[in-house]
């Protein structure tokens, strides 16, 4: 049978707490002992502490905690003993409408301007009575100094802070009504849920650059509004960087409160108790990106010791094989595993260097591109083009197609070089160098595709394989791919030098473009091209090709020699 809890002033409900905590320290066949040394005068509070610390044990087959539920019950009744405050009261210039939540230090009050200066509707925090003397006020002033630094369209803003008649600092913040983001985020479209997360990622390190590490991040501090709009709130126990005036209190005021952090989305060195850094809010990004993607935490069938243990040893799964629906696993796999994989790195060195650097790997899987938490492979990276660039490259397919049968018509003809070397100018020629981006790019690809062609499949001459060679490193220097163009060239060099006379027109042009200074600035370049012009001059009869050739080299010359 329940008994109604005796009326209690607010001192006594603190005497009761502090004495339970002492209660629950000592080996349950001790505690009776322990109660009768109670002193006299405190009758009303022994009773009730031997009421909760002798409660029934439950049933086998009940997972209930009928301590707990005690305590629970004891702790809602004391909050309701010590809030002072009731909807219509005035704190500072604010009237209190509703109250919104409420925890161990403090209550935050959907509140409005009573003042009649402006209109506006805040949710107020403020703390207990209790708290004040003990560091809140000092934590209160390291949270309006946090805020007063943070200005960005997805945290929550500060609008007002200043002291009540009682004492009491408060703070009035953005009312923002909306959901948990995971709430909003069920059921939607994969890319709407990776673009919000990545305002809430954005957020974060508009916080982390401002010297501000949150600490707690976690669904229920990150709101959507109806309109789709992400806000970050609570930066209640966040943490100031060293090197900031503030850092100072900050270990005072946790010893003061205890460790608050929501074990669920803390990082390894916030449950070892360690210095924490920007990493630690990285980690939480990435348990939340987990939940967010796969429809459940990594641990989430796991609490307590067993949960603790999880983080600190264990490894997290792939969101890919969380996920209930098969299509959203198909779409996790690749670059979504290995970026939520990469944000919760047991060792802080090895997850994401910044929340932006997550930020922007997930704007590069959203546009295409290679994410740096993916191996950088040849392979991988042709694929996330391939897909990327589907249209443009089957127009560059059929480009290579084309000049596969024009290569063949070509060649058959008598004078098979030059229209081998007209067929492919005209070919790698008709793109704009100022086309847009994508064109480009599929142009680009389009000169690989015959780089490899070349390699690959081409059977005829040394001589007809260097002017291709020719035409493709002009294609490159055309479009200012003067890296590209060297390698040509240089290629070129290599590979028809052991078989043609050491001066052949084509090699020696060759020569002369692969050591052009616009391409390169070296000791071998300028070797190279210093034996090109030797040879061109000692030649016993000179084709006004080769005379303009020389003239191009000696012009090249004069150049390196500037820049040299």
């Amino acid at each position: 049978m329940t008994h109604p809890r005796p009326a209690l002033p607010k001192e006594d409900w603190l005497r009761l707490n502090e004495l339970l905590g002492q209660a629950l320290a000592i080996e349950p066949a001790g505690r009776a002992a322990w109660l009768a040394a109670l002193p006299p005068g405190t009758g009303t509070l022994r009773d009730l502490l031997r009421e909760l610390l002798t409660e029934p044990a439950p049933p086998d087959d009940s997972p209930a905690d009928p301590l707990s539920d005690s305590v629970a019950r004891v702790a809602a009744d004391a909050l309701a003993a010590m809030r002072r405050e009731r909807p219509g009261d005035r704190i500072g210039p604010w009237r209190l409408e509703r109250l919104l939540a409420e925890g161990g230090m403090g209550d935050v009050w959907l509140a409005t301007r009573a003042d009649g200066v402006v209109q506006r509707t805040v949710a107020l925090k403020l703390p207990r009575t209790e708290w004040v003397d003990r560091g809140l006020t000092q934590r209160v002033a390291r949270e309006r100094a946090i805020l007063a630094r943070l200005q960005h369209p997805h945290i929550a803003v500060l609008f007002d802070a200043g002291v009540g008649q009682d004492g009491r600092p408060y703070l009035a913040l953005e009312y923002v009504e909306g959901v948990p983001v995971h709430t909003w985020c069920q059921g939607r479209d994969l890319r709407v849920v990776l673009r919000l997360f990545v305002q809430l990622a954005r957020a974060v390190a508009h916080a982390h650059a401002q010297l501000v590490i949150h600490r707690d991040l976690k669904p229920s501090n990150a709101l959507v509004t109806a309109d789709g709009t992400l806000k970050l709130l609570d930066f209640g126990i966040s943490k100031m960087l060293e090197g900031d005036a503030l850092a100072a209190d900050e270990t005072e005021l946790t010893r003061e409160s205890g460790r608050r952090l929501t074990l669920a989305y803390a990082a390894p060195e916030q449950v070892l108790g360690q210095p924490v850094g920007v990493a630690c809010d990285v980690y939480a990004l990435g348990v939340m990106l987990f939940e967010l993607l796969a429809g459940q935490r990594p641990y989430a069938q796991l609490s307590g010791r067993a949960l603790e243990d999880q983080i600190l040893h264990g490894e997290p799964p792939r969101p890919s094989d969380m996920a209930g629906d098969r299509s959203r696993a198909r779409a996790l796999r690749g670059d979504l595993d290995a970026i939520v994989l990469t944000a919760l790195r047991r060792d802080p060195g090895q997850r994401y260097v910044s929340a932006s650097a997550l930020a922007d790997d997930i704007e590069s899987h959203l546009a295409g591109e290679p994410v740096k938490a993916r191996p950088d492979g040849r392979l991988y990276r042709w694929r996330k083009f391939a897909i990327k660039h589907a249209l443009p490259l089957s127009a560059a397919a059929a480009a290579v197609i084309a000049l596969a049968v024009g290569l063949g018509v070509a060649l058959w003809q008598a004078d098979r070089a030059t229209a081998l070397n007209t067929f492919l100018l005209s070919l790698i020629r008709h793109a704009d160098p100022n086309a847009s981006r994508q064109t480009r790019t599929a142009d680009l690809a389009m000169l690989s595709a015959i780089e490899a062609k070349i390699d690959g499949d081409f059977k005829g001459s040394v001589e007809e394989r260097l002017q291709l060679w020719l035409t493709v490193g002009e294609a490159y220097r055309n479009r200012g791919e003067m890296m590209a163009a060297r390698r040509v060239y240089q290629r070129a060099v290599d590979q028809a030098a052991p078989h043609l006379a050491h001066d052949n027109l084509l090699l020696l042009t060759a020569r002369v473009r692969a050591s052009d200074y616009t391409l390169i600035v070296s000791t071998a370049a300028s070797e190279q091209l210093d034996r090109a012009i030797d040879i061109l001059r000692r030649k016993a009869w000179r084709s006004a090709a080769d005379d303009e050739l020389l003239i191009d080299a000696l012009l090249t010359r004069q150049e390196f020699q500037l820049v040299y």
